[in-house]
C-alpha cells in the first residue's frame, strides 16, 4: 500500500536482539485528489537467533473527492516471519487477510534484505496484491540515526524517494512517490517502538 512492505517490515530490524517488540506506526499517503491513511500494530518475537515472527493489524481509510468512489474503511490482519542468515541477509514472507477485495481475499509479500556494508542496504520484493508487483530498493545511513533512501515498483511504474530518522525508540520518515497518475505524491510514517 502506501509504505512498501519491505521498508515497513525490514524496519523491526532495528530492534534485532530483542527477544520481543511492539511497535505503532501511523501513516499518510496522497494529495487532494486521493489519500490513504493507515494504523498499524505490530507484536513480534524472537523465536531464536535467526527467526523473528511478527502479526500485526492493519486499520486503512482510503478517501477521493472523486463522486464515482466513496470512503473505503478496512481492518487487515497478517503474519510475518523474518529469518536472518548471518548480518548481512534478511528473507521474509508475510501474508494478509484483505477483506476489502472480495476477488482476493489474501494476499502477500516475499522479499529479501542484504546488507553488503554496514551502511548500506538493498531490499527486493515480490507483492501479491490486486496485482502482482515487483520492488526494488536502496537504503544508505549517512549519519548515525538519519537515512536516505530511494526505490521503483512495477505494475504501473512508481519511482520513490524519502529520508528517515530513528532512534531505539521512535521513528520519523519522509518520502514521496513519482506516480503515472496521482504524480507527486509525499507521505510522512512516525513510528513508537514500546
Amino acid at each position: 500500500m502506501a509504505q512498501g512492505c519491505a521498508t515497513r517490515r525490514l524496519d523491526a530490524a532495528a530492534n534485532i536482539g530483542r527477544r520481543g517488540f511492539t511497535h505503532l506506526g501511523y501513516s499518510h499517503f496522497g494529495n487532494i485528489t486521493y489519500h490513504e491513511q493507515q494504523t498499524t500494530l505490530a507484536i513480534g518475537m524472537d523465536v531464536c537467533e535467526w527467526l523473528r515472527i511478527v502479526i500485526d493489524g492493519i486499520y486503512s481509510h482510503l478517501g477521493t473527492n472523486d463522486m464515482h468512489y466513496g470512503t473505503q474503511q478496512w481492518l487487515d490482519a497478517g503474519l510475518c516471519i523474518q529469518a536472518t542468515a548471518g548480518k548481512k541477509i534478511d528473507l521474509y514472507f508475510d501474508a494478509q487477510s484483505r477483506r476489502w477485495d472480495n476477488r482476493r481475499t489474501i494476499g502477500g509479500h516475499a522479499g529479501f534484505g542484504y546488507k553488503a556494508i554496514p551502511t548500506l542496504t538493498t531490499v527486493g520484493e515480490i507483492a501479491f496484491e490486486e496485482r502482482t508487483r515487483l520492488r526494488c530498493g536502496m537504503e544508505y545511513l549517512c549519519w548515525q540515526h538519519l537515512a536516505i533512501r530511494g526505490g521503483l515498483a512495477t505494475n504501473p511504474l512508481v519511482l520513490t524517494f524519502g529520508a528517515g530518522y530513528a532512534s531505539d525508540h521512535y521513528h520519523i520518515d519522509m518520502s514521496t512517490e513519482v506516480h503515472p497518475v496521482l504524480g507527486l505524491s509525499p507521505q510522512i510514517t512516525l513510528g513508537i517502538c514500546l
